[in-house]
């Protein structure tokens, strides 16, 4: 699903792959407290980031992240850390030129020959449809097994696959970018504040004996309920009015979505053209074939 959200947003002065950066920032909330720990055990060590296709763009955007970003970078200094460093194998493009290019000190990319995954991104999956929609009707009419896939539907269902994997692609973008809104924050914070209520109703239950206990008429199920710290007055409306707006904003994203012509990529030159790059140093690992001896 990190795949999945393939479009961009902005980061440090650039772009970088939305799904993969959502992902790199998730790892290190989770386990900078414990790279603290390591670090004043072992002062002076690196924190070296490694992984493989998916893997090595969340491996490279997590050094990035701790290198610039001085809520990390600061702490990691604190704790003693001698650097940090990435190293991914197949890495996809996940950076605009510039910020690829600015991390090679301290980023490598391991390239096995002509592998696809380092060079795809949504702008080059763009430009690759429309050169071969513009050799199409050529190809068809020199390839018969082409023309005979094209004539049997074969193509049209792979072009209705595409389509699903699509609109999937673009709807959780939208659910991302939605979920990261003051709006959904707002209404998260409103459930939250609803299960302590319910919480707290259901405990009050059990300390008197269930509802109709010894809590006389007004333990009952049709006493007015006290408003739970956090939850002012009408917070109920509110959350509901918020829930609504982000439905009808997936609603319009999933729209905008079905309605792209022609199998074209609208939606993602729309809202995610930056060209991507892979990332640092690229170590290119070309296949080498020794010529036999006479």
């Amino acid at each position: 699903m990190t795949d999945l959200v393939a479009h961009t947003e902005p980061y440090m002065g650039g772009h970088c792959h939305s799904g993969m950066l959502a992902g790199a920032r998730a790892i290190l909330q989770q386990r900078i407290g414990a790279l603290e720990v390591l670090l004043r055990r072992n002062p002076g060590f690196e924190v070296h980031c490694m992984g493989h296709s998916l893997g090595g763009g969340v491996s490279a955007l997590a050094a990035h992240v701790l290198t610039c970003d001085p809520s990390y970078s600061a702490r990691l200094a604190a704790a003693g850390c001698g650097g940090v460093r990435a190293t991914g194998f197949g890495s996809p493009p996940v950076f605009t030129r510039e910020l690829a290019e600015g991390c090679a000190p301290y980023v490598t990319t391991v390239v096995h020959n002509h592998d696809l995954v380092p060079r795809t991104c949504v702008a080059n999956l763009a430009q690759l449809q429309r050169e071969l929609e513009g050799h199409r009707d050529d190809f068809f009419g020199r390839n018969k097994v082409a023309g005979f896939l094209r004539d049997s539907g074969a193509i049209s269902v792979g072009k209705q696959a595409a389509r699903a994997l699509f609109d999937a692609a673009m709807a959780g973008g939208a659910a991302r970018a939605a979920a990261r809104s003051p709006a959904a924050q707002a209404l998260v914070q409103a459930a939250a504040s609803k299960f302590k209520q319910l919480h707290g109703e259901a405990m009050a239950r059990d300390a008197s004996g269930g509802a109709g206990g010894a809590g006389g008429a007004g333990a009952g199920p049709g006493a007015a309920a006290a408003t739970p710290a956090g939850l002012q007055p009408g917070a109920g409306e509110e959350a509901r009015e918020q829930r609504r707006l982000l439905q009808e904003r997936d609603a319009a994203a999933k729209a905008r979505a079905l309605s792209c012509q022609g199998g074209r990529f609208e939606m993602e030159e729309a809202e995610a053209h930056h060209r991507l790059f892979a990332p640092g140093t690229l170590l290119y690992l070309k296949r080498w074939q020794e010529t036999p001896a006479p």
